[in-house]
């Protein structure tokens, strides 16, 4: 296969997936939704506190994880302050979970399936997303790497800097969902 097939091959699996991405996340964008949800409206407000100095569980309490405020800082600062840096945040974070999911399912079962099970799994997160900027949606990127690495062990023979790097996703998880 020439290079430019190769090219072209993966720049139709990126428009794909972008395509896919932005059909779940557009009607969550700031543009179509204009207010939050209860969580995510707890997100955002922990991350602009956490912005103007305060630390979570010492000045500011929420039962979920501290990763989630910090990534809601982080949207915040990026965008001084709007929700559109969340959001983009929020595409980038789905882009590459369904890039990996679909990477992962077109090698082991075919372009068609990928294509078939990213849909229908996407069109099932949009009913959990409840207006976007949810725990879940965060976390998935992590675990998706962690299964991708799990498997590329199984071909490897010394695979303990896997298992590290899968721990390390893991831990990330726990610290944006604990059930993660």
């Amino acid at each position: 296969m020439n290079k430019t097939a190769l090219f072209s091959d993966k720049f139709k699996d990126l428009v794909i997936v972008l395509l896919a991405t932005l059909c779940i996340l557009l009607p969550v964008s700031p543009t179509f939704a204009p207010s939050t949800g209860v969580d995510s409206g707890v997100f955002l407000y922990s991350g602009w506190r956490i912005l103007n100095g305060e630390i979570p569980y010492l000045d500011l309490f929420d039962h979920k994880p501290p990763l989630v405020f910090y990534i809601n800082a982080l949207g915040l600062a990026i965008s001084n302050g709007s929700r559109w840096g969340v959001w983009i945040l929020e595409l980038l974070s789905l882009f590459t979970a369904v890039f990996l999911c679909y990477k992962l399912i077109k090698k082991h079962f075919g372009e068609l399936a990928a294509i078939l099970t990213t849909y229908v799994w996407l069109e099932n997160l949009f009913f959990i997303f409840q207006g976007g900027n949810q725990t879940e949606e965060w976390t998935l990127p992590l675990q998706y790497g962690a299964l991708i690495l799990f498997l590329k062990g199984e071909d490897k023979e010394n695979k303990s800097w896997i298992y590290l790097l899968i721990g390390i996703l893991g831990g990330f998880a726990f610290m944006t969902k604990q059930t993660a």
